[in-house]
C-alpha cells in the first residue's frame, strides 16, 4: 500500500533529511543520519533512505529508479511509480506512466508534501441502493490516527472504532507505514494476517482483529519460521493459507492456518525456478484460491524484470508447485484487471480493470478462464489511489459473496487534496450498482489507506 505517510524522522524529531530525500529534494549531505537498529541504509550517489528490516529491503539504484525501500511482498521492478510491484496485485501496470521516479519509500511517501491539516471534503450527493450489504474495513484513518476499523453501509456511512492489543503495537512499531492488504473472515467478522515476529526469532505470529470494535490478538506460530510473502483467506474451508520465501535457498514454503488455535499445517515446498522463464518463478505471491482450496492463483504478469508483460492467471498446485500459465488478454475496451475474487463455492470470478476510455474509471468483469470476460457495469469516479505528479501510489481492496460485489477505491475530487475514499457496490440480483464516499470523509491527503475489506455473512 503505497502510500502518504507522516516521515518517522520528522515524527521522532530527528534531522529532516529523510523526508527532503523522500521527494527527490535533497542529496547526501551525511551517510545515513538518522537510521536506527532497526533500520538499513539504503543509498545512491543521489541520498539515501532508511529501511526498516522488519517489512522492507534496499533495491538499489536501476536507470532513473533511485535505491528504495521496496515492502517484502513486492519485487523491485522499472515500470510504474514507484519502482516495487507486487506479483498478485498489478496495480503498478501503470495507465499512464510517469517517466521520473523520486520515491524512495513508498510505504511513507509524502505525496502531498507534509499535509497535516485538516482538508474538507468535497460534498457528493447520495446515491440509494436497495442493498442491505454490511461491510468492513481497516484503514489507515490518517496521519497520526492509526489504524482503525470501519463498519461500512452502502450509502458510504461509516462508524468508525481504533484498533487496539497486539495489532496497534504492531503498527506502531512502523511509524505509521502503510501496510498491505490483509485478509477477511466473514464467519468470525475479522480480519486476520501473519507477519514475522518483530523480536527476531523469525517465528510466525497470527494476528486477528475484531471488525466490529478493534479488540485485537496475537498467536505465535512456532513451527514456521521466514517472512509471509502472501496470505489468502479460504472461505469454504475456514483456513488462513500463507506462503514464506526462502530467498537464498529460492524456495516457497505453503502453510494452512486455524484461526482459532493457531496450528499450522505444512503443505509444501517447491522451488521458485531461477528465473521469470519459469512459471513458478513468481507463484508464491497469491492473488486468490481455487474453490477445492488446492491450488494458489497468482493474477498479473509474467516478468516484472524490466517491464510487466504477459498477463495472465498462474495455477499453482500447492503441494507440487506445479504452475499453470494462463495468458489471458485485456476485456475489451479495459486495461488488464487489476483485482481478482472468487464467487464463494464456484470457480467464476469477479475483477475491476480500468476503462480504456476517458479518465480510465473502474468497470466490473465476470470471467473465467473458458469464457469470455462480461461487463456488468462502470463506475463514473471510481480509481486507485494517486498524485497527478507522480501516478499511481497505492491499493484498492475488493470483496465478493453470493450476491454482493464491492470495492474501496478512491473518487477524486477537484484537486488532488480533495480525493476522497468511497464504496462501490455491484447487486447482482438488481444489478444495480452505486458509489458513495466514505462519511465521515477519509481522504487520501490526509494518509487515509485501506489495509482490509470484506463483506459481513
Amino acid at each position: 500500500q503505497f502510500l502518504y505517510f507522516i516521515d518517522k524522522h520528522q515524527t521522532n524529531m530527528k534531522a529532516s533529511v529523510g523526508f527532503l530525500l523522500l521527494l527527490g529534494a535533497a542529496s547526501v549531505s551525511a551517510q545515513c543520519e538518522g537510521c536506527t537498529a532497526q533500520e538499513t541504509c539504503c543509498m545512491d550517489s543521489e541520498g539515501y533512505e532508511c529501511c526498516i528490516f522488519a517489512e522492507t529491503a534496499c533495491v538499489q539504484q536501476q536507470g532513473t529508479y533511485p535505491a528504495r525501500c521496496c515492502p517484502k511482498w513486492t519485487v523491485g521492478c522499472t515500470t510504474g511509480s514507484v519502482g516495487c510491484c507486487d506479483p498478485a496485485r498489478p496495480w503498478q501496470r501503470e495507465v499512464v506512466p510517469n517517466p521520473e521516479v523520486t520515491i524512495r519509500n513508498p510505504l511513507m511517501s509524502a505525496v502531498h508534501k507534509g499535509v497535516r491539516v485538516r482538508v474538507r471534503a468535497e460534498a457528493a450527493p447520495v446515491q440509494t441502493t436497495n442493498s442491505t450489504a454490511k461491510m468492513y474495513a481497516m484503514f489507515m484513518a490518517g496521519i497520526q490516527e492509526g489504524l482503525h476499523v470501519l463498519q461500512v453501509s452502502p450509502n458510504g456511512d461509516v462508524k468508525k472504532e481504533a484498533v487496539k492489543g497486539p495489532v496497534k503495537d504492531w503498527f506502531d512499531a512502523l511509524y505509521g507505514m502503510a501496510t498491505r492488504i490483509f485478509t477477511f473472515d466473514a464467519k468470525r467478522t475479522a480480519f486476520h494476517f501473519v507477519d514475522e515476529s518483530p523480536n527476531r526469532t523469525h517465528h510466525v505470529l497470527l494476528y486477528s482483529v475484531n471488525a466490529e470494535n478493534g479488540e485485537s490478538t496475537v498467536k505465535e506460530i512456532t513451527s514456521v519460521t521466514g517472512y509471509p510473502i502472501s496470505m489468502e483467506w479460504h472461505q469454504e474451508k475456514d483456513e488462513l493459507f500463507f506462503v514464506t520465501h526462502a530467498s537464498l535457498e529460492k524456495q516457497f514454503s505453503v502453510y494452512s492456518v486455524n484461526v482459532d488455535t493457531g496450528k499450522a499445517a505444512a503443505i509444501g515446498t517447491y522451488a521458485t525456478g531461477s528465473s521469470e522463464a519459469d512459471n513458478a518463478f513468481y507463484s508464491g505471491y497469491y492473488s486468490g484460491l481455487s474453490l477445492d482450496g488446492a491450488s494458489s492463483l497468482r493474477l498479473g504478469y509474467q516478468k516484472y524484470d524490466s517491464n510487466m508483460t504477459g498477463s495472465g492467471l498462474g495455477v499453482t498446485e500447492m503441494v507440487s508447485g506445479k504452475t499453470q500459465w494462463n495468458s489471458l488478454t485485456s476485456p475489451p475496451d479495459a486495461f488488464f484487471y487489476w483485482s481478482l475474487d472468487r464467487i464463494p463455492n464456484t470457480d467464476t470470478y469477479m475483477s475491476l480493470a480500468p476503462s480504456a476510455k476517458g479518465d480510465h474509471s473502474f468497470q466490473l468483469f465476470q470471467w473465467n478462464t473458458t469464457a469470455a470476460p462480461k461487463l456488468l457495469t462502470s463506475w463514473d469516479n471510481a480509481h486507485a489511489p494517486s498524485s497527478g505528479e507522480i501516478g499511481t501510489l497505492g491499493y484498492i481492496d475488493t470483496a465478493c459473496n453470493a450476491g454482493t460485489f464491492a470495492a474501496m477505491v478512491l473518487q477524486k475530487g477537484s484537486t488532488g487534496v480533495t480525493h476522497q475514499w468511497a464504496v462501490a457496490v455491484y447487486d447482482m440480483a438488481t444489478q444495480q450498482a452505486t458509489i458513495n464516499p466514505l462519511n465521515p470523509a477519509f481522504l487520501v491527503a490526509e494518509g487515509a489507506s485501506v489495509s482490509a475489506f470484506g463483506i459481513g455473512n
